[in-house]
């Protein structure tokens, strides 16, 4: 059954708070609210997972492991070479390495860089329909590879 996310905030307030019966934490469920995911609408929470579709077209998982204080974010996009013209073929594979390579607010090696900085490691990995990115960091700097995907 669907949660309405303003609920669930309602339930804890504050970064450490946590959100509903599943354990989401309301700093998350903010974030999305923030980034205009529709509250209700397009979210679905069950089972210990948040799966919010984004106005932009994206979905969003969420779930939660508090077994280790690590968190580890996947960005999956409908790229690989199933959706590639012959003319076309390995940019997807040329893609995935260009965009860890720098960004809009990264120099070249700042990405790895700022991840690896803060303890973490990422990596990529292109498929026939899919390219994988990944950020796996200690927990506090949930933000960081957020920020990284976005840029």
């Amino acid at each position: 059954m669907p949660v309405v996310v303003q609920d669930l905030l309602a339930q804890g307030a504050g970064e450490k708070a946590q959100a509903g019966p599943v354990g989401i934490p309301a700093a998350v469920l903010k974030s999305i609210i923030d980034q205009g995911a529709p509250p209700g609408g397009g979210l679905d929470i069950r089972d210990g997972r948040l799966l919010v579709k984004l106005p932009n077209g994206l979905t969003l998982l969420v779930v939660e492991d508090k077994r280790f204080p690590l968190v580890a974010e996947r960005l999956y996009v409908r790229a690989g070479s199933s959706y590639e013209k012959p003319e076309q073929q390995g940019i997807s594979h040329l893609l995935e390495h260009m965009v860890f390579n720098s960004t809009v607010k990264r120099p070249k090696g700042g990405v790895a860089s700022a991840i690896e900085g803060a303890g973490g490691d990422t990596n990529a990995a292109t498929s026939f329909d899919y390219t994988q990115y990944m950020a796996d960091l200690p927990s506090q700097h949930w933000r960081l590879g957020l920020d990284v995907f976005q840029d």
